[in-house]
């Protein structure tokens, strides 16, 4: 016996549902020129002011610290076989 709890089916329909909702979204930001890796920052920023939001202190850390740990250790793929194209720099901001 295990001490595994049983997975809310519903709740798991609903985290695929999102996750490739946002997922379409990301994608066709990149389609439409928007620069990746400003694309991720945010992503995360935002991602982070979330749980920041949500959790107290204590969790809110010991969340970061289960991320950086599965982050090494989960074998996370690019989003894409081959990198987006690169975006051309401006040196000037006008």
């Amino acid at each position: 016996m295990t001490d595994k709890k049983p997975v809310d089916v519903l709740r798991q329909a609903h985290l695929v549902k999102l996750y490739n909702t946002m997922l379409s979204i990301v994608k066709q930001m990149l389609r439409d020129g928007a620069d990746a890796e400003m694309l991720a920052s945010t992503l995360v920023a935002q991602g982070l002011r979330l749980y920041r939001g949500i959790l107290d202190e204590k969790t809110f850390q010991q969340t970061i610290e289960v991320i950086v740990k599965n982050s090494k250790n989960m074998g996370i793929k690019p989003l894409f076989e081959e990198q987006p194209p690169e975006q051309p720099k401006e040196d000037k901001v006008n």
